[in-house]
């Protein structure tokens, strides 16, 4: 009985930074070690080993891949067997590596009456807000706070209810940052039961 060998070797080195959420790849590779026509298929391998993170199965981002070396065999290379040499070297870093659930953080600008301030102040430290400014003019202020868009759902009826309807807020994406914690360990709980689930049912039938 045939099968078939594939031979294919990347040296990687991987930057995850937060603050860019989106994948980067760059080939500092020098000399014939990785032949410039597998250059595709080690991209390939790249963004299909990031659209499932092992933490919570989102897709990953934040990262820089910088492609530096590797090996090649003069038969048993294939287009194939570098993209699946890719996918190796992300599930390595993803194995060994320090990874974090990041979420976007919305800037919030709040205006509303003085005489609500302290309300408002505190509705924003209720959604783990952080208050960046107060500006005070004549009997209204503007507040601007950073909150993550995880909790901001519901706002809208919120600072309604906390101002008698007379205040409203505009919001826009500043960043991503790292989940706090509790959320995080739920999530990656969460999405390890989602996995454990279909072996469970195998084990029955």
């Amino acid at each position: 009985m045939g099968g078939i060998l594939l031979s294919g070797t990347v040296t990687c080195n991987k930057k995850q930074n937060i603050f860019f959420p989106f994948i980067e790849f760059s080939d500092e590779t020098s000399g014939t070690n990785v032949p410039s026509q597998f250059i595709p298929a080690i991209k390939k391998g790249l963004i299909r080993a990031y659209e499932k993170g092992s933490l919570s199965g989102n897709k990953i981002s934040g990262v820089k891949f910088r492609l530096q070396d590797g090996d090649n065999h003069i038969v048993d290379s294939n287009e194939l067997a570098f993209m699946l040499a890719a996918e190796g070297a992300i599930r390595q870093t993803q194995e060994y590596g320090q990874w974090q659930i990041i979420e976007p953080v919305m800037l919030v600008e709040i205006n509303a009456p003085t005489e609500f301030q302290s309300a408002v102040h505190s509705l924003v430290i209720k959604r783990f807000g952080i208050v960046s400014g107060i500006e005070p003019r004549e009997d209204w202020f503007t507040m601007l706070a950073e909150i993550p868009l995880n909790d901001m759902f519901g706002f809208s009826t919120d600072i309604r209810s906390h101002t008698q309807g007379k205040g409203e807020f505009s919001m826009e994406y500043v960043r991503y940052c790292p989940i706090r914690s509790d959320v995080s360990n739920k999530i990656i709980q969460q999405y390890q039961e989602s996995l454990e689930q279909p072996q469970q049912q195998r084990r029955k039938n």
